[in-house]
């Protein structure tokens, strides 16, 4: 059985789940893929692929640094690689943040729009590039942690807070008027789940409180009992939790184990370390495009044999639009996305022509325009519409 039910990243839960095992290199071509049984998503899971391509790709242990997200981060799953000797790269999630040792989060406070470079710079962090600042904070249990800060990321989720806020007040004004008009009586409890629930979605609960009040509505000599939302934004709890929240708006931390020149790995610096993380972003792209360029779903085959065939033509598919993409990135013109040369092309450069005389069908080719000439050139295949060749293919020029 290669499906199972579970969590999936951009659909929640499904019965049936396929996962797809993809390596590719620094470049983002693909080298290796396999379809995953029994997968869970822990890093104990990793133990068996990790061996198998050890020795696939004949790797060292010294060779191999694991990269991952947050989702994998927890006490025991880092433990673990260590344990197995194996070296890693990941990343803290928001709310273990204020947990570092000697992180003094209260000094982020004092950040706003308009002097967090200043102030950033102030606080010993180092320019990386433009859109990342770093601090080291040593070892702490033979791990390294690197705190790191991004201007825009401190932007956009203050922006992203303040605009759920005033979504939530929105959204409970509108539920004011509904419970001004009910058909029939509400249950306190009831009604403030409900509320909690959207206001949790919206993200949005946390830096808010309301609370209901009992009224009653008469509708034709019947009394109906509801409530009023009293909208609560300047409590205590509210402007703590988003005095809280602030402190670590841009930040996000980078945890590892490759701290020292243990087991003849060559330390690190703290910009390499960065990079390597930031380079994880080549494998989320890729199954961003299996996913939705190629559209990997839905298929309709049901054996194992079958659906690993299907998910390699996927793969493959991916490959050819990956090396368009790198090949646009190498040459000066002025197309970039591997899209358009699709959709350049989608259209073919040989159409048919009846001929009512004679009633025969003749090939003739659509003459290609500059830009379409320039993409066959880049992929060395410009002799296509050389008159030669087409004359040898019975293609009238």
């Amino acid at each position: 059985m290669l499906a199972h039910s579970g969590i999936t990243k951009s659909n929640g839960y499904r019965e049936k789940k396929i996962v797809l095992s993809l390596l590719i290199n620094s470049k983002g071509y693909p080298f290796a893929w396999d379809i995953l049984e029994d997968y869970t998503a822990d890093v104990k899971t990793l133990k068996g692929l990790l061996i198998k391509w050890k020795e696939q790709f004949k790797i060292s242990d010294n060779e191999m640094i694991l990269v991952f997200d947050r989702g994998m981060v927890s006490d025991a799953n880092p433990k673990h690689l260590e344990d197995q000797k194996y070296f890693y790269i990941a990343t803290l999630d928001k709310s273990q943040i204020s947990n570092i040792e000697n992180i003094n989060i209260d000094r982020f406070e004092t950040l706003t729009e308009e002097n967090i470079l200043e102030q950033i710079t102030q606080t010993g962090f180092i320019k990386y590039n433009d859109e990342t600042y770093y601090s080291d904070f040593g070892m702490i249990d033979d791990r390294c942690d690197v705190l790191v800060f991004n201007p825009t990321m401190f932007v956009d989720e203050r922006k992203s807070r303040d605009e759920a806020i005033q979504k939530a007040k929105a959204y409970l004004e509108e539920e004011n008027k509904l419970l001004l008009v009910p058909k029939k009586s509400r249950n306190k409890t009831t009604t403030g789940n409900r509320i909690n629930e959207k206001l949790k979605k919206m993200g949005a609960i946390k830096f808010m409180d309301y609370t209901l009040d009992p009224i009653v509505i008469k509708d034709n000599n019947k009394e109906i009992k509801s409530f009023h939302i009293t909208i609560l934004t300047d409590t205590k709890k509210a402007k703590e939790n988003i005095k809280k929240a602030g402190r670590t708006d841009g930040l996000w931390v980078i945890v590892t184990n490759i701290c020292s020149k243990e087991d003849g790995l060559k330390e690190f610096m703290l910009p390499e370390l960065i990079s390597k993380y930031i380079d994880k972003n080549h494998i989320e792209e890729a199954f961003k495009n299996v996913k939705s360029f190629i559209k990997i779903h839905p298929f309709y085959v049901w054996t194992s044999k079958h659906i690993k065939a299907h998910y390699t033509i996927c793969v493959l598919s991916y490959l050819l639009n990956v090396t368009i993409a790198n090949r646009l990135r190498k040459k000066d013109i002025d197309i970039k996305s591997p899209q358009k040369v699709h959709e350049m092309f989608k259209r073919g450069i040989v159409g048919e022509i009846d001929m009512c005389k004679n009633n025969k069908t003749i090939l003739k080719l659509v003459r290609p325009n500059y830009e379409e000439i320039e993409i066959l050139k880049l992929f060395g295949n410009e002799h296509i519409v050389d008159k030669s060749h087409l004359k040898s293919m019975n293609i009238n020029y």
